[in-house]
């Protein structure tokens, strides 16, 4: 039935529990059984090495869920795709929680059950991996193209798990960004009866590609009829966020929190929204939640901690703060990155302001503003030293000199400069100065493509080239990148000067990480026009 080789694990809470399952396994033939009491000896058991089976139950007190706990290995990716993970559970409304889990169980059972149910269910789920494993085995590996070409084979072959290939070969379709493919499978799938994921999936690659309406009516239509379909509040949510409309995302993130309400990656999005909206109180709330219940966890994020100790700081709560900046220091010192060191310097900065040192504080954030231009600066770093400085800092005239140094570079594009003035939420002169340098690159772009259209094309260049070095902002280096090439081509005697100049807005494209298939394009023309240029010169 089973093979002799197969290893097992049990997680529930009971002892009683444990053994009956041990011993229905046993007379499955499966006899290299290991056991849990709780999810964190799971999470050390797996750590170590993860079984070919795991039969978890669903309920553990007050604490992580088995589906949280799914949830969490998926996402970690300390689960493997072959493992079978089989829920039990005493709760019948766990039906209604699988049935619209984009990370669901294999299978699953309701307590009480016999051994003949549990034999069953889980050899069909055994058999369903098997089937799917030559996939499973391309996607660990990497070969997604390769995983499209089994996944094809194995839909050809028919069969009882039809659907299940069919859901992995849509997600891995979308992956690849081949979603006309993708679109034709949901599609089809929907013709037959309605099916949430695949119009979750549909979704998705309306999203994809540009058609954010239209996804966002389907998303809302799913979770109207499917309240407990988290991962469709998690997609809405972040198509909110999308679109600069972070209240609404706000409300549907504490939807999905009441269905999940110990999912650590949902718990700090939510914390970290809170935050950003200026709800302190909510933010710990949330925040306090999740640094309980991941304080061990790899999937604690850095700004999650960071975020609960400004809040702790803001409200007055210093020992509270304390106790987070002690958190992050330990997390900068085993999880190195410039990016974490910026996020605990940050946070140094709002214990300073709040502890009466100003000065201590301008001067750390200072280290900070110097390094606008340093390519390891991205946005979300950039968003979160407006938002300290709009916290602790307004009214100081060298933060409003910086904040215009932030904006000049990160105001690229409308929903750029809508998330640089929430981020400076609670200081209005920052806002203001946020607004005024948006008007001022819209000004310099503007007046460059006049210029263009006047076929004053080097004047353009140069207006371009000048501000966009200054400022290192991506929208005027890609217009000054196009106005140097479309001079260069008319292969004057400086020609190689602004191909020169082009260049470098590309290599400051490319440090930035600029959209992949533009730099591409900009790369090709300037190679084709360098031995145009040579050609010439020759």
């Amino acid at each position: 039935m089973f093979p002799d080789s197969l290893t097992a694990l049990i997680i529930d809470d009971a002892m009683t529990v444990r053994q009956s399952v041990r011993t229905i396994l046993g007379q499955l033939g499966i006899t290299r059984v290991d056991t849990a009491s709780s999810i964190g000896e799971a999470r050390r058991r797996i750590g170590n090495g993860c079984a070919d089976i795991i039969l978890c139950d669903f309920h553990f007190g007050a604490g992580t869920t088995g589906q949280e706990f799914l949830e969490e290995l998926r996402h970690n990716g300390a689960l493997p795709l072959s493992t079978v993970f089989f829920m039990i559970t005493a709760e019948a409304s766990y039906e209604k929680v699988v049935s619209v889990a984009e990370i669901a169980p294999d299978d699953y059972l309701l307590k009480p059950f016999t051994s003949g149910q549990l034999g069953e269910r889980l050899l069909r789920a055994w058999r369903k991996k098997k089937f799917l494993n030559p996939i499973y085995r391309e996607i660990e590996a990497n070969r997604l193209e390769q995983a499209v070409y089994v996944a094809q084979a194995r839909l050809e072959e028919g069969g009882p798990f039809r659907s299940d290939v069919a859901r992995l070969l849509a997600g891995i379709l979308v992956e690849l960004g081949r979603n006309s493919e993708a679109m034709q499978i949901y599609e089809k799938l929907l013709q037959d009866k309605v099916i949430p994921w695949a119009k979750l999936g549909l979704a998705k690659v309306y999203s994809s590609t540009g058609r954010q309406a239209e996804a966002e009516k389907i998303m809302q239509t799913i979770v109207e009829a499917n309240d407990m379909y988290v991962d469709a509040y998690d997609q809405l949510a972040a198509h909110y966020i999308q679109e600069g409309r972070e209240a609404e995302a706000m409300q549907v993130m504490e939807k999905a929190l009441k269905v999940t309400p110990h999912n650590l990656d949902r718990l700090q999005k939510a914390g970290q929204m809170a935050y950003r909206l200026g709800d302190n109180e909510k933010a710990r709330q949330f925040l306090e939640k999740a640094v309980a219940h991941g304080g061990n966890s790899t999937l604690l994020d850095i700004r999650s901690v960071m975020y609960l100790a400004i809040a702790s700081y803001a409200e007055g709560k210093h020992r509270e703060g304390d106790k987070m900046l002690h958190l992050m220091q330990g997390l900068v010192e085993h999880q190195s990155g410039y990016d974490k060191q910026v996020l605990y310097d940050l946070t140094r900065a709002a214990r300073c302001w709040a502890t009466q040192k100003p000065d201590e504080a301008i001067l750390t954030l200072s280290h900070i503003a110097e390094a606008v231009h340093d390519k390891r600066i991205d946005f979300e770093l950039a968003t979160d030293f407006i938002s300290v400085c709009a916290r602790m800092t307004a009214g100081e005239g060298v933060v409003m000199d910086w904040i215009s140094r932030f904006a000049k570079r990160f105001a690229t594009s409308r929903v750029a400069v809508e998330k640089l003035e929430f981020a400076a939420t609670h200081s209005k002169e920052l806002h203001d100065i946020i607004h005024f340098v948006n008007q001022e690159i819209n000004q310099i772009a503007n007046h460059g493509m006049t210029l263009v259209v006047a076929n004053r094309v080097r004047e353009a260049a140069d207006h371009l080239v000048e501000n966009a070095l200054a400022s290192h902002n991506n929208r005027l280096l890609l217009a000054a990148a196009n106005a140097s090439i479309r001079y260069a081509k008319e292969l004057t005697d400086d020609a190689i000067s602004y191909w020169h100049k082009a260049s470098k807005a590309t290599d400051l494209l490319q440090a930035q990480n600029y959209d992949s298939a533009t730099l591409e394009a900009l790369q090709q023309e300037l190679q084709i026009l360098q031995h145009r240029i040579k050609s010439r010169a020759a």
